[in-house]
């Protein structure tokens, strides 16, 4: 039998592989894309961080406030002199598996950040990294995977899997939204 994880790979793949080909059109080495990109990630983090509070993902998770990476995001847009975007709405969910769902994005998407700073950092710009550095050398994602597959066998994966597609749409309709309205208008 394949481990939770494994599986909700493989089912959100697709969404994946969409959310990372919509980011990449970022050149983070520019400060200008790097600005958009963390409006975009604003955009999803805030409304899923605080949807993710409004339910029980500090029972779920026992370190939550430690993987909490707002204060970090608002910072970095504060350093910039970047308006705090709207964020995108995010109803809670009502079943645990769709907390663990969006956590599991939000905690995939640390993963990265030492490759995105050094993009960002390319750029010579001295642009702020509190939020791609958050939790550098702190083994979060293996403390994560620890007890996200000690919930395998009490979660409704259905629920898991919509909590993981809305995760990832915010994040999509988010950096979709900021490349099209940075878009030269057609001649």
């Amino acid at each position: 039998m394949s481990s939770l994880r494994q599986w909700l790979r493989d089912a959100s793949a697709p969404l994946h592989q969409r959310v990372d080909t919509a980011f990449s059109r970022f050149d983070l080495s520019e400060r200008h894309d790097y600005e958009l990109f963390l409006r975009a990630h604003a955009a999803a983090l805030f409304a899923l961080e605080t949807a993710l509070e409004q339910g029980p993902i500090a029972q779920l998770l026992n370190d939550w406030p430690e993987r909490r990476r707002s204060a970090a995001l608002r910072q970095d847009l504060q350093a910039l002199q970047i308006a705090l975007p709207a964020a995108l709405s995010v109803q809670p969910g009502s079943d645990e598996g769709w907390y663990w769902g969006v956590v599991y994005v939000l905690e995939g998407s640390r993963l990265g950040g030492r490759v995105l700073s050094q993009r960002v950092r390319a750029g010579g710009s001295g642009s702020p990294l509190h939020y791609l550095a958050h939790g550098e050398g702190i083994p979060l994602w293996p403390r994560f995977l620890a007890q996200f597959e000690q919930r395998a066998t009490r979660v409704d994966r259905g629920q898991l899997l919509l909590g993981t597609q809305l995760a990832f749409g915010r994040f999509l309709r988010a950096a979709e939204y900021e490349l099209q309205a940075t878009a030269s208008p057609s001649p």
